[in-house]
């Protein structure tokens, strides 16, 4: 098995199903009450009003993750309907990965 090919954590599915129903933050999940559409300041760069594309696609922080992912990430792909199930799994693990980098970057992503 891959790493990707491994089941998805409950956390990391819902990480990736609010931002696909709502394309906000989802900052329920890490321990806030709100789903912001923007953050005021990029945890990584000089961005400021950073949206989800942002983190997910253009922020260099997050460059190291698409880097390892089999597939040229876009906001598309990554929450694609007709994705396998390898690649949606790869997705909801990049998207969790990276939303725990940007929302609760003193834990470890689990």
């Amino acid at each position: 098995f891959t790493q990707h090919s491994l089941p998805v954590t409950w956390k990391a599915y819902r990480c990736w199903a609010v931002i696909r129903c709502s394309g906000r933050w989802p900052c329920t999940l890490f321990g806030t009450n709100d789903l912001p559409i923007t953050l005021s300041q990029c945890a990584g760069c000089p961005q400021t009003d950073v949206t989800v594309e942002h983190a997910l696609i253009f922020c260099p922080v997050s460059q190291g993750l698409r880097d390892k992912l089999s597939f040229a990430a876009s906001i598309m792909d990554l929450f694609a309907d007709t994705a396998t199930l390898e690649r949606r799994n790869e997705s909801m693990h990049f998207v969790y990965k990276v939303c725990h980098m940007f929302l609760a970057p003193t834990d470890n992503a689990q």
